[in-house]
């Protein structure tokens, strides 16, 4: 399904901004207050789609558009992202209360094994609780 939403939207650059633009829809559908950030640079706190306020409290959806998961590059940047919007929480005064990782692809046994792992070790103490949205979602 997600090949043809790559070839649909002419490249994997529009269908990554097309697939957070769907994760953003789809949030909507409970959440009517969603929406999106962006700084002119293309930076966005490592917020892709929030529901609450940022001077207050958020919940966070992240989109990454892997059509496939193989393995450190893409943990890689789930970590990167992850930190970038715990450090902005922190710097700017909100708190994350959820944080859920949107992907079109399912992962194989062993990154949903790291990824389990990974989220039970940011989740201790205070932290955020953590939610994944996969291909069979």
């Amino acid at each position: 399904m997600f090949a043809q939403f790559t070839y649909d939207a002419g490249g994997p650059g529009a269908a990554r901004e097309r697939f957070q633009l769907l994760i953003t829809d789809l949030v909507r559908v409970k959440h009517e207050t969603a929406h999106e950030v962006a700084l002119p640079s293309g930076s966005d706190w490592g917020i892709d789609t929030f529901v609450g306020a940022l001077d207050s409290e958020v919940f966070v959806w992240q989109s990454k558009f892997f059509p496939t998961w193989t393995g450190e590059s893409q943990r890689a940047n789930v970590r990167q992202s992850f930190s970038e919007v715990m450090s902005r929480a922190k710097n700017e005064g909100f708190a994350v209360h959820g944080w859920t990782l949107c992907v079109p692809c399912i992962l194989p046994p062993a990154e949903q094994l790291w990824f389990d792992g990974w989220k039970r070790r940011q989740e201790q103490g205070n932290g955020p609780r953590i939610k994944l949205w996969n291909g069979s979602v």
